[in-house]
């Protein structure tokens, strides 16, 4: 039957709390403490005993401390009871226990006092088969049920053994630790007056003692008590004679026994003593003791602490053979000097470092504090030339203890130079004809700044910019372009700037590298002046020599350029055709038209328009343009003929003779279509339709005719005109 846990806190013993780190698993009856909705994961399982050589016992009870992970990465302890401050076991009856109503995460436990008449004889064990919480096996608990295996607790095991020292003399109160892992953490006990020591410590805590079975590496020290500061301290040591865990021999625990005869021998370790001193020589107490220590291949803050003086000046640190230190005190409130180091050293890497070479060698040092001592430096020298745009550098000489940073700070006249704070200064156009001194400023940490200033340099020069005299290319006529070459100038980044003269008179906005003279230069001279500037220089200022007198361009005749012209109209008679000229050049040409019909001239036809008739009829027109200007030879142009022209016929009014009887001969009439000749053909239409085979002039009355009106139509044709129709009047029924 599985029996929940009942909520009756006990309050769990100093020594076991301290065991149990952050235990962070599974509890069960956790009903207590308010559960959300979402705390529904449980834990269950069954606790048994067993005797050497026997067999599993079911337990008739014990407790349960649970802990469970943070998001820190370390394990919390629930309390059973928050109400009641500290860490409780959860007590459960049977063999058998179910933790419910717990959140989502990681836990792991411990289990207790199991049974009435057990507790002394089985040790309290943390899942599973676990000495410490830090090697407990963690079991991961979500929204559903985790059954776990048996834990099965077995009689505690032992180890015993003596710490002695390099001449076989008991150490007692020596610290003895079992780790199982390499992160330690495990309990410890102290040897007796005889150097004897065991893991059962205190028969009566009632947690069961000694240890659960596994491998465990197990170690020794031994250190000065705040009784006697100058006793000595011993070296930990792993058995059998190592240095580390790793390097270990494991001692293997079995459940009811013991393994003896694990002793150590305990070398002495070295130690410092260092005494602080006021500046009058009186020791210092209560003084921060600064510590380095050479680490990984570099020097670092040693963070170890708090590192202070006791009542007699004196700081002692026990150390090891080959550890290398620097210590360095800052005096409290109250105390003269500055900051110092071991030995009269005021930075870190001009200190002394402290190294023990040897066992039990006590090595004593002194820190006397004093004044700051003074920055030694030299004064500072300028190389360079003064002149603007010319850097010049400051050369501070020699400068100690090592360590010192130097400033600098350039002056003009005895003026700050704004800015000007680094070891080389190039003189602006502000400091010409001004003398430069440099002043060094050498600091250091506890020491006093010492300042020093160079003797002046001579007044600062002006530099002129350097420039070649300009020549110009090119033929000096009216119309033809001129290019000044400026030749060499510098430094480099001179800005040059040109003006051309006529005659010496500066031409109103010739000032690019090249010019094109007008009419009105012609019979001048031309000449060119080029300005070079540059910053924190003397602009300098170079002319051409002068060309010959600009020429006059010989007169060239004109020529008259032109297009064919373009006729936009429809060739018929009764339209008008309109003619396009294009384009002509120079400015000034006058354009003429001709119209043309088959190549002949049409008189008259002189306009930029023609209106066709009927005497262009079949004929293709053109026009020619001709393109005049004076001092120029004319110039003509013709267009693309058109299609040829349609004529236009007159058509007369056709009427119709005869009587409208049946069998009455009827007889188209009309008057003459012009111009002749002309073809003629004829329709007859009965009621408006067309009367087949009737294409005649005449047309003789029929009996179908009776009763309708009769009319007819002419159409007259003739080659390259237009076709003409006319219909008559109807006649009577």
């Amino acid at each position: 039957m599985t029996i929940p846990l009942v909520h009756r806190p006990r309050r769990r013993s100093t020594a076991l709390v301290g065991a149990v780190v952050a235990i962070c698993l599974a509890l069960t009856g956790l009903t207590a403490q308010s559960a959300s909705a979402a705390d529904t994961g449980s834990i269950t399982g069954a606790v048994f005993t067993q005797a050497v050589g026997g067999a599993k016992t079911p337990v008739t009870g014990g407790y349960i401390f649970l802990h469970r992970l943070n998001a820190d990465g370390y394990y919390d302890s629930v309390d059973s009871d928050p109400t009641d401050p500290g860490t409780d076991g959860y007590p459960f009856t049977g063999s058998t226990f179910e933790l419910g109503g717990l959140a989502a995460g990681t836990y792991t436990f411990e289990v207790a006092s199991v049974g009435t008449n057990d507790a002394k004889l089985y040790q309290r064990e943390y899942y599973n088969d676990a000495e410490y919480l830090h090697d407990a096996t963690p079991i991961q608990v979500g929204t559903t049920r985790v059954q776990l295996p048996d834990m099965v607790l077995e009689q505690a095991g032992q180890i015993s053994g003596r710490v002695t020292d390099a001449a076989g003399k008991p150490l007692a109160g020596a610290s003895v630790m079992f780790e199982r892992t390499r992160s330690g953490g495990s309990k410890g006990v102290q040897t007796d007056a005889n150097g004897y020591y065991t893991s059962v410590q205190d028969p009566g805590e009632g947690f069961g003692e000694g240890l659960v079975r596994g491998d465990y590496r197990v170690v020794a020290s031994k250190y000065s008590s705040s009784s006697d500061p100058d006793a000595p301290s011993y070296e930990a040591e792993y058995w059998n004679n190592a240095t580390s865990y790793d390097s270990a021999t494991a001692v293997t625990v079995q459940p009811g026994k013991t393994a003896t005869n694990i002793n150590f021998t305990l070398a002495e370790a070295p130690r410092v003593r260092l005494t602080v001193k006021d500046p009058a020589g009186n020791p210092v107490p209560n003084a921060d003791v600064g510590i380095y220590f050479f680490n990984e291949g570099a020097w670092a803050p040693y963070a170890a602490g708090p590192n202070v003086t006791g009542p007699d000046g004196v700081y002692r640190k026990t150390v090891r053979i080959g550890e290398r230190y620097k210590f360095f005190i800052e005096p409290p409130a109250g105390v003269g000097g500055v900051t110092e180091w071991y030995d009269n050293a005021y930075s870190e890497a001009t200190a002394r470092e402290v190294k023990a070479t040897s066992h039990g060698e006590v090595i004593d040092i002194e820190i006397k504090l004093g004044p700051a001592p003074v920055v030694d430096g030299s004064t500072p020298t300028i190389t360079g030339t003064p002149q603007v745009g010319q850097q010049l550098t400051a050369n501070p000489g020699t400068w100690g203890p090592e360590g010192v940073k130097l400033a600098y700070q350039w002056f003009a006249s005895g003026t700050p130079i704004q800015g000007a704070t680094q070891a080389t200064y190039t003189p602006s156009i502000g400091d010409a004809t001004k003398a430069l001194t440099v002043r060094v400023t050498g600091t250091l940490a506890n020491h006093t700044t010492t300042v020093k200033t160079s003797a002046a340099t001579a007044p600062v020069a002006t530099p002129a910019v350097v420039g070649s005299t300009p020549t110009i290319t090119g033929t000096p006529e009216v119309g033809q372009q001129l290019t000044a070459n400026p030749g060499t100038w510098g430094p480099a980044g001179v800005k040059l700037a040109y003006q051309w003269f006529a005659n010496g008179t500066p031409i109103q906005g010739a000032t690019q590298a090249t010019y094109t003279p007008s009419i009105d230069d012609a019979t001048k001279a031309i000449t060119v002046r080029v300005t070079g500037t540059l910053a924190n220089h003397t602009t300098t200022v170079k002319t051409s020599a002068a060309t010959a007198p600009v020429a006059t361009p010989p007169v060239v005749a004109p020529v008259v350029t032109g297009a064919a012209p373009v006729i936009s109209g429809t060739p018929r008679s009764g339209s008008t055709l309109v003619a396009s000229p294009g384009a002509w050049g120079p400015a000034g040409v006058s354009v003429a038209y001709q119209w043309l019909a088959n190549g002949a001239p049409i008189p008259g036809a002189t306009g930029a328009q023609l209106r066709l008739t009927n005497a262009q009829a079949g004929k293709r027109i053109t026009v020619t343009t001709t393109g005049s200007l004076p001092g120029a030879a004319p110039v003509t142009t013709t267009s693309a003929a058109t299609s040829a022209v349609k004529g236009v016929l007159t058509p007369k009014k056709v009427s119709i003779t005869g009587t409208a009887k049946v069998g009455k001969k009827l007889r188209a009439k009309t008057s003459s279509w012009g111009p002749s000749p002309v073809r003629s053909s004829y329709t007859w239409y009965r009621n408006g339709k067309r009367i087949p085979g009737q294409t005649k002039s005449t047309y003789t009355l029929r009996k179908a005719d009776a009763g309708k009106r009769i009319t007819v139509r002419i159409t007259r044709t003739k080659s390259n005109y237009v076709s003409a129709k006319k219909v008559s009047a109807k006649t009577g029924k």
